[in-house]
Parts: structure tokens; C-alpha cells; sequence
């Protein structure tokens, strides 16, 4: 894969040819590494939250008392990370971001009514989220991670009952 040449179109634009001096092959093993560290400093870019990084899935983080607070301060970061990822080429889908939010059932219904908008988009609210292989839901009482481990270790039971 050497002396390879590139054309980049855009509409009915097209570029000029460019050598290709710089790549990771689809599918390599180094891709998902390269992605980690590329991506490794978006927290050091966004202020007022948490973020977590895994792989492609990013978590951001906020904790305020007062639904307008925390709505200002979770749309703040939303859009200090799409302008990051911007700078750096890259492109954020929102369709498939989704917001949570985590307390007691007289808080959850206090913030009942929070709509985040993203790049005018309102992003949709889940009560239940999958983090890590643990499923976590608003009041974190773990009721469908429990449900859902049960699920599959049945599954997995009644398959070696019938290989027995």
C-alpha cells in the first residue's frame, strides 16, 4: 500500500489528487487505539462535567439541584464537545444521543419536564441506560440489570439442560 492517491469529492466538487502519505488500514487493530488517543482529550475541552471515554461511547456527566441548571450545563457540554470533535473533522451523530438522569422519585418528577437541545435537536430521554455491561436505570435501584442477568443466565441454564 504504497504511492497511493486520493480524490475527495464534495457535491459535484472534486479535489485536486493528493498522495496519501499517512493511514491505518480498515478493520487494523491499531484503529480503535488510534481513535482512543485521538479522542483521549475532549475532557480536558469540556468544563463543568464528567466525561467518561470507552472506545466510541462517551458519557458526560452533570450534577446541579435545579432543572434549569442542569439542562443549561448539560446542553453547554453537549455543544463544547461537538465544537471539539468539529475542529478535529469529525462528526458527532445526536439522532443517537440520549440523556438520563439519576435520583429519587421526587426529584425525577421534579425535572420531569427537561428537554435537552442539541444543534436543534432534541435529544431523547431514556429512563434506563447501558453502561459498561450494567444496565442503569433513573433511581439506580438496578432492577432491569438485575432482570436482564436473570434473563440471560436462564437462557444459558435451559441450554445445558437440554445438552444433558
Amino acid at each position: 500500500m504504497t504511492n497511493r492517491r486520493q480524490i475527495s469529492t464534495i457535491g459535484s466538487n472534486l479535489s485536486t489528487e493528493a498522495l496519501v502519505t499517512h493511514r491505518l488500514s480498515k478493520g487494523s487493530i491499531l484503529g480503535p487505539l488510534h481513535f482512543t488517543l485521538y479522542v483521549n482529550e475532549v475532557p480536558l475541552f469540556v468544563q463543568l462535567c464528567h466525561m467518561s471515554l470507552s472506545a466510541d461511547d462517551t458519557a458526560i456527566t452533570v450534577n446541579a439541584e435545579e432543572p434549569e441548571t442542569l439542562q443549561q450545563e448539560l446542553e453547554g457540554a453537549m455543544n463544547n464537545v461537538l465544537l471539539w470533535y468539529r475542529r478535529k473533522c469529525l462528526a458527532v451523530n445526536v439522532v443517537y444521543s440520549k440523556f438520563i438522569l439519576f435520583g429519587t422519585s421526587s426529584t425525577l418528577f421534579s425535572m420531569d419536564n427537561i428537554k435537552v437541545e442539541v444543534n436543534g435537536h432534541s435529544l431523547e430521554k431514556v429512563t434506563c441506560y447501558k453502561s459498561r455491561g450494567v444496565k442503569l436505570d433513573s433511581q439506580l435501584n438496578f432492577h432491569d440489570h438485575i432482570n436482564y442477568i436473570k434473563g440471560r443466565t436462564l437462557a444459558k441454564i435451559n441450554l445445558l439442560s437440554r445438552i444433558s
